[in-house]
């Protein structure tokens, strides 16, 4: 029904759209004035097949009110034409004369109900009663048509569905139960679900289960099971008490799912994991051996070179000092690169201790940055350092922190072809903060995050123009971490970049020194 107007005592009256087929205005009008004492009424006559047709697709009204005899159309072939299009609404037959008999065949061809033309003051109450009774016809019928859906969903579900009583006493299973199980409805319908169907692998797994759900709370877990064969799978269960609309628990719902494929496939990798992370173990020790061991000899060859180049460089010519210069420069790197690779694979295994100890950080990147001059001036860089006149104290490990601005600062010449390598320093009570910024290549800013992984180079081409294997920065953040700090980047491609240390003047409260 469309609305509601009141009457003349104020009481609301619905607002009625009516089809009405029928080839006699006067008796709709009749119909009408019947109608007006419970309704508002409002609508349409026609009196045609077409016409019908129309109306039927065009939808609007709420009853169709029909004459059973038209000189152009039978009531009987409306009727059947409702039907046809689903019958979305009442149809009364409406007419002047009607047997018995006939009324009974229109009623069960479908018709909602009969009036008599010369008893129309029975209209209003028919028409209310038609409404009310279809309205309960149609709601009954959605609720049918989505216990069918909810049914065919659960039929076909891949997952297993159990209904039990409050007994636990198994009332329905759908096809799936049995595919995954081996269990069949002669198994366990009208029986126990405890004793006809899987059973837990350890005695107690559905124990924990029935506490919660008698409790009226849903229950999800994973237990190993037998199937009905006794072969064990992995079963993902949810168990969920059902309610009636008066709020009594009433049954229990099982949904029963087989997730053995799924727990192989993690199992194997964590093994395989686990044989991961202890082959990176095993790695990382091999090269913190590796490396000691290789400092031993690399020493005495360093040793013997710087030896042999004091002796002998006044009898050497010019030629000869510079091959000596370069084996020294060579010993030199290659040693670095060893240290980088031995402090690495330390910090990996926790292996490498801080030696915290108060420091004046100002002094301490002053001293690192006056040591990085002349490398700057071979390259015709300027290198500012700016660190303010009083000292900067910090509770730290000198030497590690050393190793962190050297390779920032090494960084800072070696990717600068022209311009400026700025080194700041500054700080609070709580915080000292170290820049090292310069005028270099520069990198994408997507490309940061991967700056501080281990043996990253963001370009073969810079690894061959430059140098290096990717430790330094890896080392750096490392190092930084167990000294409590952070380091962060700015830097756009071409343009240059800054590396912001964060240093606190306490060390971290797990340092190794309060282990």
């Amino acid at each position: 029904m469309a609305g509601e107007r009141a009457d003349p005592v104020g009481v609301p009256m619905p607002r009625l759209q009516v089809l009405f087929v029928d080839d006699d205005p006067g008796d709709v009008e009749l119909m009408r004035r019947a109608l007006r004492r419970d309704f508002e009424v409002e609508g349409a006559r026609i009196e045609t097949a077409a016409e019908f047709g129309e109306a039927l697709d065009s939808g609007g009204f709420d009853i169709i009110l029909c004459d059973y005899s038209m000189p152009r159309f039978s009531g009987m072939q409306a009727l059947l034409q409702w039907q046809a299009a689903g019958a979305l609404v009442p149809f009364i037959f409406v007419t002047g004369r009607l047997s018995e008999e006939v009324a009974v065949d229109c009623i069960k061809a479908g018709a909602t109900d009969y009036v008599l033309k010369g008893n129309l003051a029975r209209l209003p109450a028919a028409v209310d009663r038609a409404l009310r009774e279809f309205a309960a016809a149609s709601a009954l019928r959605r609720a049918e048509a989505e216990r069918a859906r909810v049914m065919a969903a659960v039929e076909q579900a891949a997952e297993a569905v159990i209904i039990t009583d409050l007994e636990r006493r198994v009332v329905y299973m759908n096809p799936a139960f049995t595919q995954i199980t081996g269990f069949t409805s002669d198994d366990v319908l009208g029986r126990d679900i405890l004793e006809a169907g899987p059973k837990a692998a350890e005695a107690a797994g559905y124990e924990n289960l029935w506490h919660m759900v008698a409790r009226g709370q849903t229950w999800r877990g994973q237990l190993v099971a037998h199937r009905q064969d006794t072969t064990l799978y992995d079963a993902e269960i949810t168990v969920t008490p059902v309610f009636d609309a008066a709020g009594t628990m009433t049954n229990f719902c099982f949904i029963h799912r087989d997730v053995s494929e799924r727990v192989a496939a993690e199992r194997r990798l964590r093994e395989l994991y686990a044989r991961l992370a202890e082959t990176d173990r095993l790695k990382d020790e091999f090269l913190a051996a590796f490396s000691h061991e290789l400092r031993t000899p690399l020493n005495v060859i360093t040793g013997y070179t710087d030896i042999l180049s004091d002796v002998l460089r006044p009898q050497l010519d010019a030629e000869a000092r510079r091959c000596f210069d370069g084996i020294a420069h060579s010993a030199i790197h290659l040693t670095k690169l060893l240290a980088e690779t031995l402090d690495l694979a330390r910090l990996r295994i926790d292996a490498l201790q801080p030696q915290f100890t108060t420091a004046d950080v100002g002094a301490l990147v002053q001293e690192v940055a006056d040591g990085f001059k002349p490398l700057a001036a071979s390259k015709q860089l300027t290198l500012v350092c700016s660190a303010p006149s009083t000292p900067l104290m910090a509770v730290t490990d000198p030497t590690r922190l050393r190793q962190v601005l050297s390779n920032l600062i090494d960084n800072a010449i070696k990717f600068t072809e022209r311009g400026t390598v700025e080194v700041r320093v500054c700080g609070g009570t709580h915080e000292l903060v170290v820049e090292v910024r310069d005028t270099g290549i520069g990198v994408e800013p997507s490309d940061i995050p991967r700056m501080f992984e281990d043996f990253r180079q963001l370009d073969g081409s810079t690894t061959r123009r430059y140098g290096g294997c990717g430790l330094g920065l890896a080392l750096t953040k490392r190092l930084l971490d167990l000294l409590g700090g952070s380091i962060e980047v700015e830097s756009q491609l071409g343009e240059g970049s800054c590396f912001r240390v964060h240093l606190p003047t306490a060390p971290p409260e797990d340092s190794w020194r309060s282990r």
